[in-house]
């Protein structure tokens, strides 16, 4: 039996609108500049929420001392999306690669610094350092491909495929929603949640597709292959969701912040995506439409 509406499932539908319309508008107008200026503050936003849920608890002054190093990490992440557009052209640009290779070595020399005995180095320089690519490394990869052919339409493409989710694995869980989908992470997702959500996606994806191809705007996929795409990406984005669940269900805490009315924290707005964005871009960077995979819609 389906469950009437109530006011926080509208607050929620009011703030994820008041985001989305300014954000869409953003990729499809705007620059890859004004995109990076954006996106620092919110990578930065993530790793302080994880910073929040992993780290033990500690004062102020320690806490500060420990999130500042997560901070330059993320920088060290992102410039590797640094596009070469106006003033951010004087920017260091340096490959992803050598982005993550050096800031494992910032966090051992960091874990070598601070060594204490009777606590694990290792673990405490794994988890800052997973946290750090858990956060920046798929806003990076988006960063990339904003700088491609129709970067701004691809990202929105990936935005709608995770909204429509969201969309229909909550109206699907409230009218069909009786057996849970993981009760030990996430007592409140259903199975029907998670497909009502992968249908919905699919339906979404092949008919931006159509619609693109109809008003003749680029695309690397036709629409049957964007409809398995969307659903590829749904199924991936709502692992991304348990995944954050995990993290919070051994933080002890119910949302990873409270930032936005409705939907908690940035992470919990930006689970799906963070793992969405990287086989998304692994799938344009496979894309058939060019001989050498990812040049002709990757902006690298």
């Amino acid at each position: 039996m389906s469950r009437p509406l109530n006011a926080p499932v509208l607050i929620r539908t009011l703030s994820a609108l008041l985001l989305a319309i300014p954000l869409l508008y953003l990729l499809l107008a705007g620059s890859p500049g004004l995109l990076f200026l954006l996106v620092v503050p919110v990578a930065a936003l993530l790793v302080h929420e994880w910073h929040r849920l992993r780290e033990p608890p500690l004062g102020r002054e320690d806490s500060l001392r420990r999130f500042l190093p997560l901070l330059f990490g993320v920088l060290l992440i992102l410039v590797s999306g640094v596009p070469k557009v106006g003033w951010l052209a004087a920017l260091p640009s340096l490959p992803l690669s050598l982005s993550c290779m050096l800031l494992l070595l910032f966090f051992f020399a960091e874990g070598v610094w601070h060594y204490q005995p009777g606590r694990s180095a290792l673990e405490d320089i794994c988890r800052r350092y997973f946290g750090v690519l858990y956060c920046a490394l798929p806003l990076a990869l988006l960063l990339d491909v904003r700088q491609g052919v129709q970067g701004g339409v691809l990202i929105c493409f990936l935005l709608l495929i995770i909204w429509a989710t969201d969309v229909g694995a909550f109206f699907a869980g409230r009218r069909w929603g009786e057996r849970k989908l993981a009760p030990l992470i996430s007592p409140g997702k259903t199975l029907a949640g998670f497909w009502g959500g992968v249908v919905l996606a699919s339906l979404t994806g092949g008919i931006l597709s159509f619609l693109l191809s109809l008003f003749e705007q680029p695309f690397p996929y036709d629409w049957p292959a964007a409809t398995l795409l969307g659903a590829v990406l749904s199924v991936v984005g709502q692992v991304g969701d348990l995944a954050e669940s995990l993290l919070k269900r051994e933080a002890g805490v119910k949302d990873s912040g409270h930032l936005i009315p409705g939907h908690g924290g940035m992470l919990d707005r930006l689970d799906s995506l963070l793992f969405a964005a990287p086989v998304y871009y692994l799938f344009l960077w496979m894309q058939p439409l060019s001989a050498t995979p990812g040049a002709l819609f990757l902006g690298g």
